[in-house]
């Protein structure tokens, strides 16, 4: 989804896709990290996010989290996107494997908690638990900022993209 430009529509599709399935939803994009722009979602997109939160899982509520940003550098605030400080998500902030700040990640009072990155000239290594039927098998990936926040068995459109190439 993050290859070419997409539209509020694209955007809301993604935000729904399976989600009677998906549990957890991992969103990495919102506005340029650039210290200037203020965006927001558009109405698609909010309305897809309402869906989500009210029928999602079966009535459970669909989970949306999206990274703080990578704007620090900047001067960026997650609190002038619109995405982080949606009250129909979840933002996330990033510490590195010495529990350092970033000098990247974004810092805003939506933060509500933070993760595993990038940072002190290391990036970060995990295993993604990939299922098929009925076998798990663990794949190693050097992800260099992509936050380890799904569920075993049910993967958002944004992460399932990177994970349907390892089939």
């Amino acid at each position: 989804m993050l290859s070419k430009p997409i539209s509020d529509a694209d955007e809301a599709i993604a935000l729904n896709y399976a989600y009677q399935e998906n549990q957890i939803y991992s969103c990495s994009w919102g506005p340029p990290d650039d210290g200037q722009a203020m965006d927001a979602p558009g109405i698609l997109i909010k309305r897809a996010m309402v869906k989500g939160v009210q029928e999602g899982r079966n009535g459970k509520g669909s989970i949306f989290v999206f990274a703080s940003g990578n704007g620090a550098t900047y001067e960026d605030n997650c609190n002038f996107d619109g995405y982080t400080n949606s009250i129909y998500s979840i933002t996330i902030g990033a510490v590195d494997k010495k529990g350092n700040h970033p000098y990247y990640s974004e810092e805003c009072s939506a933060n509500m908690a933070v993760t595993y990155s990038s940072g002190s000239g290391d990036a970060i290594v995990c295993e993604i638990p990939v299922f098929s039927a009925g076998d798990e098998t663990n794949i190693r990936l050097l992800l260099p900022s992509i936050p380890p926040m799904w569920d075993r068995t049910n993967v958002s459109m944004a992460m399932a993209e990177p994970l349907r190439l390892l089939h």
